[in-house]
């Protein structure tokens, strides 16, 4: 389900830059959402978990089919629309090159864990 504050702000904030806020993905079904990301061939990396929501096994892993099944298996939103995790994307259409990471050390942020990446 889509966070409605999530649009009004960013429809607030388009509007204070003269901007048109377009959200092609509003209302889409967000396991469709990620499964078209993956089929497209983007390659993104755990960099943040919210520890409420999932542990730090899954920092610096590539986001696949498997590692979304495990996501969904400790009942976090497949996507991380409500803060479960964030990532970086190293490749996908468009890219040049794959952006060579190197992962580095876990760090405690209080309610997250974030790994360091380095190109």
């Amino acid at each position: 389900m889509d966070v409605d504050l999530h649009l009004e702000w960013n429809r607030a904030r388009c509007a204070a830059a003269g901007l048109e806020c377009l959200t092609p993905l509003w209302g889409m079904s967000r396991e469709a959402a990620v499964a078209e990301t993956l089929a497209l061939g983007f390659e993104p990396v755990i960099k943040l978990v919210r520890k409420e929501s999932l542990g730090a096994e899954f920092l610096g892993k590539t986001l696949t089919p498997q590692v979304v099944d495990a996501i969904r298996a400790a009942g976090a939103d497949v996507c991380g629309e409500n803060g479960e995790y964030h990532t970086f994307v190293v490749a996908g259409p468009g890219y040049g090159t794959r952006a060579a990471v190197i992962r580095g050390e876990i760090l405690d942020l209080g309610d997250y864990l974030t790994i360091d990446l380095t190109a």
